[in-house]
């Protein structure tokens, strides 16, 4: 007659507050320049100031709103560091085919988080209620990052923390680096 024993056990628990600490680690970047909010570039900061400083962590259901900026609960948070192009922005394809990559983005942020769970250390935006800087992420993944690396998003500039992303998506030729695109910054100005 065998035992059971309580090793199973305790290593399914050990696992799951390990995935829990994944979960809500510290792991953000350093704070860097930040892209706009879903209708402009932003209108509240000086393009070169940088975001300030995460003051709280806040977790929720997300709701994607475009390549860059998400709802989790009632707070719009803008994905600092990264630029992903606007819903109306056209891109070229490999082929030359034109299509809307904004769009096209957000659809693919939204597929990966499913209206789940995500968890941002964020900086509330002075005197803009409801608005904040975050560094969000789902299941451990760095969601600014993860956006940039898959080529999705691109750094907001040379003090981003994702230019490193940036480039390797670049290298590898990833999401929009597989065909042609104008920097949603540079768009948004051109519209202007």
């Amino acid at each position: 007659m065998t035992r059971n024993s309580p090793r199973p056990a305790i290593a399914l628990l050990l696992a799951g507050l390990l995935g829990g600490c994944a979960l809500f680690g510290e792991d953000r970047p350093t704070p860097a320049r930040s892209s706009g909010p879903p209708e402009r570039s932003f209108w509240f900061l000086e393009r070169s100031e940088a975001p300030p400083e995460p003051t709280e962590t806040i977790g929720g259901r997300v709701q994607v709103l475009n390549g860059d900026t998400v709802r989790v609960d009632d707070t719009l948070v803008y994905l600092a560091g990264i630029d992903a192009p606007e819903p109306e922005q056209l891109c070229r394809r490999a082929s030359g085919l034109p299509y809307r990559c904004g769009e096209d983005m957000a659809a693919l942020l939204e597929q990966r988080l499913q209206r789940d769970r995500v968890v941002c250390d964020i900086a509330p935006i002075e005197g803009a209620e409801n608005r904040a800087f975050g560094y969000c992420r789902h299941y451990g993944t760095n969601l600014n990052e993860w956006m940039v690396r898959q080529g999705y998003a691109v750094a907001t500039g040379p003090e981003s923390p994702y230019v490193a992303a940036e480039r390797e998506a670049a290298e590898n030729a990833r999401g929009l680096w597989q065909g042609i695109f104008e920097r949603p910054a540079d768009w948004r100005e051109r519209q202007e």
